[in-house]
C-alpha cells in the first residue's frame, strides 16, 4: 500500500487547536464505499472544526484518535474543548485531518484527508511556527479570509468529478458540510448570523467545510521556503507512494525516475484538461500541483472561450512548466538531466493536448 513516509510526516507536523462547531452534512460522495468516516446527510459531523486562538487557560490532555489512530492532542479550557489540527505550508484556510489509505469505486488510492474552510492561519515572520489569524472580510470582496463559501465548495466538487472522469489525476471531495458557527479572534463561537452582524462574513457568504482526499497534499510550491530536511522528507514520501502505486520496488524507482514520471503525469493532466476545453488559470508557483501528480483547487477553473484558446492554454502550460522547473531546481543539479525533464514535460503536453478526443 502507498503509505510513503506517513509515520515520519506525523512526527514532523505542526498543530493548532480547533473547536468543534455546529454543522450539518449536506452531501456525501457515493463514490467512496470504503470511506473511513461515519457521516450522514442532514446530521452533524464531529469532524467539523474551526481553528481557535490559544488561550492562557489551555491545558494539554492525552492524545485522542481520528480514523482509528492517535492524532494531535486534546486540549481543554474551563469553557470549551478543542482538538489540534495539522497546519499546512501556504494553505491558510485548510488543515490535514489525518492520513489513512482508502479507495474510491474506481480503485484510486487516497491517503491525506484535509478540511478546507476551517479558519485562517499564517506563519510568523520569525519562522517559529503558525498562529491563528482573525476571520475577516476581504477588501472589495464578498469573500472572507479563512472561509470557504458553499457555492465554491460545490463548484470545486463538480470540476473534480469532471476531471476524474476525463482521466485527470485530481483530489476528490469526500463530503461537504454547512457551518452553523465559526470561531472569532477571542476563541468564542459565533452563529453565522452573529458573524455577519460583526462584519466577519458578508450577507452573501455561506460558510462550509469541504472534506477532500489526496494522495499527498504537499504541492510543488511548498518546497520554496522550507527546511531542507522537510523538503527531502516530502519528496521521499511522494516517491515511495508513487512507486507503490505503480507496483515498483523503491530501489527500481529512484529520484530521477520519479521526476520523469512526475513530468509526464503533470503535463498529461494539463494536456487532457486543455484538449477538453478547460482552463485552470492558477498554476503559478506550483501551489495547485501536488508531488504525486494531481491538479487541485478548482475555484479558478473555467471553460475556454472562443478566440482565447491559444492565449489561455499557453498561460496554463507556461505557469505549470515554470512550477515544475522551480521544483526540479531543488532536487537536481545536472543540467543535462534538467534539460531532459523539461523537454519531456513539453513533449508530453503537446502530444496529449493535440490528440483527438
Amino acid at each position: 500500500m502507498p503509505i510513503g513516509e506517513a509515520s515520519k510526516l506525523e512526527n514532523e507536523k505542526e498543530v493548532l487547536p480547533a473547536l468543534e462547531v455546529k454543522n450539518h452534512v449536506l452531501w456525501i460522495n457515493p463514490e467512496f464505499p470504503e470511506s473511513p468516516f461515519s457521516l450522514e446527510e442532514g446530521a452533524s459531523a464531529n469532524l467539523a472544526r474551526f481553528f481557535t486562538p490559544i488561550t492562557e487557560k489551555t491545558e494539554e490532555e492525552p492524545r485522542f484518535k481520528v480514523l482509528g489512530r492517535e492524532f494531535g492532542k486534546k486540549v481543554s479550557t474551563s469553557k470549551l474543548e478543542t482538538h489540534d489540527m495539522e497546519v499546512e505550508i501556504f494553505h491558510s484556510r485548510s488543515a490535514i485531518l489525518g492520513r489513512v489509505i482508502f479507495k474510491d469505486k474506481e480503485g484510486r488510492l487516497y491517503r491525506d484527508v484535509d478540511l478546507k474552510g476551517v479558519g485562517r492561519t499564517y506563519k510568523k515572520d520569525s519562522g517559529e511556527g503558525f498562529v491563528v489569524a482573525d476571520v475577516e472580510q476581504q477588501r472589495d470582496s464578498k469573500e472572507s479570509w479563512g472561509i470557504l463559501d458553499l457555492t465554491a465548495a460545490y463548484y470545486d466538487k463538480e470540476i473534480s468529478e469532471i476531471f476524474l472522469d476525463l482521466g485527470i489525476r485530481a483530489h476528490r471531495t469526500v463530503a461537504i458540510i454547512s457551518l452553523e458557527e465559526i470561531v472569532d479572534k477571542n476563541g468564542e463561537k459565533l452563529s453565522i448570523d452573529e458573524a455577519r452582524k460583526n462584519g466577519l462574513i458578508s450577507e452573501h457568504n455561506k460558510p462550509a467545510i469541504q472534506i477532500r482526499a489526496f494522495g499527498t497534499k504537499i504541492r510543488l510550491g511548498d518546497l520554496v521556503s522550507n527546511e531542507k530536511s522537510k523538503n527531502e522528507l516530502y519528496v521521499e514520501d511522494a516517491r515511495k507512494m508513487v512507486a507503490s502505486e505503480l507496483g515498483k520496488r523503491n530501489e527500481d524507482f529512484d529520484k530521477f525516475e520519479y521526476l520523469r514520471w512526475l513530468a509526464q503525469t503533470t503535463a498529461k493532466n494539463i494536456g487532457i484538461m486543455h484538449r477538453n476545453g478547460w482552463y485552470h488559470g492558477f498554476l503559478m508557483s506550483g501551489y495547485n500541483l501536488t508531488l504525486d501528480g494531481r491538479i487541485t483547487d478548482f475555484d479558478s477553473v473555467s471553460r475556454i472561450k472562443e478566440g482565447e484558446r491559444k492565449q489561455v492554454e499557453s498561460d496554463d502550460f507556461t505557469k505549470a512548466l515554470d512550477s515544475f522547473k522551480m521544483f526540479v531546481s531543488y532536487l537536481e543539479n545536472s543540467e543535462d538531466k534538467k534539460k531532459e525533464l523539461f523537454g519531456l514535460f513539453s513533449k508530453t503536453y503537446t502530444e496529449t493536448a493535440e490528440k483527438i478526443k
